[in-house]
């Protein structure tokens, strides 16, 4: 799975994005999967269902190697989503860009005031932290800023709507930076360079 992620990121780069949401899709199969045979539903909006899902020998020694990469690394699920929607918003289609919008929306409102608070039910064991949270909701926000002032700036006009929604996200990246701002983590700086980026395109 991780030759795939990284096959899915090159396309993505070399201009196949396309080919790449595919790759993708099947990554975020495969991880609910593993979640579904432990008994979790991630809160996707796919129902998984564990009785229906015939889970041969041979998967479930897979899922269980790839389930305790989830505990090692339970951002994993999520950063296929993310690169998922870069990916959708690279392919040019108002149907794909609308998705990828609703993907980072969702991501976006990703809420962990505290390290035992987790996105999925409670009986799940795969956890963000609080970090990574936060860095999720800033990915998501500022690539959200991104792609409104790309989209604008390559048709060439600016409407007030969307002006207005790239700085109402600026200021949802600047509300989050500033409460943690003690932390110095270097990825929230990157998050708030790309949003101020797209503000200052505005």
């Amino acid at each position: 799975w991780i030759a795939r992620f990284s096959l899915a990121l090159e396309l993505c780069k070399g201009g196949y994005p396309r080919e790449a949401v595919n790759h993708f899709e099947l990554l975020e199969v495969l991880l609910e999967k593993v979640l579904a045979s432990h008994g979790k539903t991630p809160k996707s909006g796919r129902h998984i269902r564990i009785a229906n899902a015939r889970f041969r020998r041979q998967d479930s020694d897979a899922f269980e190697a790839l389930h305790e990469h989830l505990l090692r690394y339970p951002a994993c699920l999520d950063l296929v989503r993310y690169n998922k929607a870069i990916a959708l918003a690279a392919c040019d289609e108002p149907m794909a860009y609308q998705k990828a919008l609703g993907i980072l929306e969702q991501l976006a409102r990703t809420h962990s005031p505290n390290c035992s608070e987790t996105r999925f039910d409670a009986k799940d064991d795969v956890t963000l932290n609080r970090k990574g949270t936060l860095e999720l909701r800033l990915n998501a926000l500022s690539a959200k800023a991104n792609m409104t002032a790309g989209k604008a700036w390559n048709r060439g006009e600016f409407t007030a709507e969307e002006l207005a929604e790239v700085e109402h996200l600026v200021t949802e990246v600047e509300q989050i930076c500033l409460a943690e701002q003690d932390q110095h983590w270097r990825s929230f700086q990157t998050a708030r360079a790309v949003a101020h980026t797209a503000h200052g395109r505005a």
